[in-house]
């Protein structure tokens, strides 16, 4: 059975450099999956910012076909820039 992952702990261990679930995960106790979870969450509701990236890798998708692998990263959220979107530009 797994612990589950205390919110305010994790936006804690985030800082400014974007990092993976898996990297962050040796900040913060918990498992894996539970961290990356726990992460998506966070990101869905503005509390951290996520990004996700293409890579050059391909895998076989179910029914066919292929898709492009991707790499999901986070960080704290930003402050908005004065006069700014709001949005990080990165």
């Amino acid at each position: 059975m797994h612990l589950p992952v205390d919110d305010e702990r994790l936006i804690a261990a985030l800082d400014d450099t974007w990092r993976t679930a898996q990297s962050i995960k040796f900040r913060v106790k918990g498992s894996a999956e539970d961290v990356a979870a726990a992460l998506v969450r966070l990101a869905g509701t503005g509390r951290v910012e996520r990004k996700v990236e293409p890579t050059k890798g391909t895998c076989r998708a179910l029914g066919g076909g292929t898709r492009v692998l991707t790499l999901a990263t986070f960080r704290r959220l930003q402050p908005a820039a004065p006069g700014g979107t709001g949005l990080a530009l990165e």
